[in-house]
């Protein structure tokens, strides 16, 4: 199986299991993060030793963490984030050399989807109450 990038395996599990990260508190979202990124390394035969959690700053998002997870001599990476709004969603839209996972909940229909053509992969969610726009 080619390695896929560890943002695209958390996207698909948060579809396969309809997980609504926006329902989860701090503590049960960082524990589902962890458990997650260490299923996906598992699955390429990578079992992490240890597994660091650090908060990043960046005023488009009012989540970003550092997920680090270290097996033997390889460390692997991967960021989670939720964006503050749409406007900073348009202000952020820039290539990242770590792979990240990104959300946007809103509840209007005014988001210019059109920005969104710069991007390689991303998937919107439509419920009664609100939408969700997953970056990965």
């Amino acid at each position: 199986m080619p390695k896929m990038k560890y943002s695209e395996s958390l996207h698909n599990q948060i579809l396969q299991h309809k997980i609504d990260l926006s329902s989860l508190d701090f503590r049960e979202l960082v524990e589902w993060l962890k458990s997650s990124f260490i299923l996906i390394l598992s699955k390429e035969n990578n079992f992490p030793n240890t597994i660091s959690m650090t908060p990043l700053q960046d005023e488009n998002y009012k989540i970003l963490i550092l997920i680090e997870a270290v097996a033997d001599d390889k460390v692997f990476k991967i960021e989670y984030g939720e964006y503050i709004n749409k406007d900073s969603l348009v202000k952020s839209l820039v290539k990242n050399n770590i792979s990240r996972l990104s959300l946007l909940n809103f509840d209007s229909n005014d988001i210019n989807l059109s920005k969104l053509n710069s991007l390689d992969y991303y998937t919107l969610i439509k419920t009664k109450k609100r939408k969700i726009l997953i970056i990965y």
